[in-house]
């Protein structure tokens, strides 16, 4: 079984940069970069999980779906619960039903959650239960890869998801981006080991230039920007293909990125506590409105500038309160005391 205890600080970056950047789309989603942002950041979450599989690779099955309801589900229902009551008591101007409310959060179904960053949480624990089982019954990688990919794209044929609780069919679109997290792992964490070589091998150095000029024109004209030039018809299998390109162009991107800055702590620091930022995000978000409110100031976020600034006030928010949180209470996070050795 490989090593544990490690904890790679490349990926908690990448992680940094999901939770800074999908905060700053729901609150400027409307702009080329928030649009750019939501073609990868989620699913990239999804691929920094699968990164760390080799972790739980021998943990028999009933061992690691305990492991990982204490690691993703405690956490949901606990903090998940702090929002709603948040939500319910600051959102006077709303009716809400106290049972519906609950039972959102028992459902956890992505469109009708309380708090939008919610449901990735259950959506990973179902995702990681069926990895886990396939792991069982198919040990080459790429037959791995080959069934994942195929299991992916033909659900998403059928259906975009967000129809059942826990992320179940969710689970199985973002399948692909989890298999290849697992599968690149080791590839990525020899990197982090020595990043020049993103620069000395050709093949790296050329994906990285190729993702940077996919990733431009993603930005300024959108994913049909090539289908238009080549007189690809935008038919919706066509799209599947392209978007998922385009996700796995800006997954690479940063995460050669996030190596080549994976000493800097704040970064670090923001990636660790992406979990907590997911589950609490709402209420961080009231607080601050509410207490703007109060010193009589109006927040607004309708500009870029105003969406940055106020997705970095969110996350170092989010940050302290992960830090107080990891501090005093580590067992609402699945730990029994100060966790620095896991990328969940």
């Amino acid at each position: 079984m490989k090593n544990k205890s490690i904890r790679y600080p490349w990926l908690d970056v990448l992680k940094g940069f999901c939770i800074f950047f999908i905060i700053y789309a729901h609150l400027n989603g409307g702009d080329k970069f928030g649009a750019y942002v939501f073609t990868f950041m989620v699913q990239a979450f999804f691929f920094a999980s699968g990164v760390t599989v080799s972790k739980q690779k021998d943990r028999p099955i009933g061992e690691y779906i305990k492991l990982r309801f204490k690691r993703l589900m405690i956490p949901y229902f606990v903090y998940g619960a702090f929002a709603m009551l948040v939500k319910f008591l600051i959102d006077t101007d709303e009716v809400f039903s106290p049972t519906n409310l609950v039972l959102q959060l028992l459902y956890g179904y992505r469109i009708k959650l309380f708090a939008i960053t919610l449901w990735f949480l259950p959506c990973l624990f179902i995702l990681g239960i069926y990895y886990q089982i396939i792991l069982k019954f198919v040990k080459n990688k790429w037959a791995r890869l080959a069934l994942c990919f195929i299991i992916s794209f033909v659900f998403r044929i059928f259906s975009e998801g967000n129809m059942l609780p826990w992320g179940i069919d969710n689970a199985v679109r973002f399948l692909i981006y989890y298999c290849v997290g697992d599968v690149c792992s080791d590839f990525l964490n020899s990197l982090s080991r020595n990043p020049t070589l993103i620069f000395k091998k050709v093949w790296p150095a050329l994906l990285m230039a190729v993702s940077i000029v996919l990733s431009y024109l993603l930005h300024q004209y959108g994913y049909t920007y090539l289908l238009d030039l080549a007189g690809i018809p935008s038919i919706y299998m066509v799209l599947v293909v392209v978007t998922s390109f385009y996700a796995f162009v800006g997954i690479y991107l940063f995460s050669m990125i996030s190596i080549l800055i994976q000493d800097v702590k704040p970064m670090q620091s923001l990636g660790k506590a992406s979990l907590i930022i997911c589950c609490l995000q709402l209420a961080i978000d009231r607080f601050v409105y509410t207490f703007a409110s109060m010193l009589g100031f109006t927040i607004h976020s309708e500009t870029q500038g105003q969406a940055l600034m106020l997705a970095v006030l969110f996350v170092i928010i989010g940050v302290q309160v992960y830090k107080f949180i990891e501090k005093y209470f580590p067992q609402t996070l699945g730990f029994k005391k100060v966790n620095n050795t896991n990328n969940i």
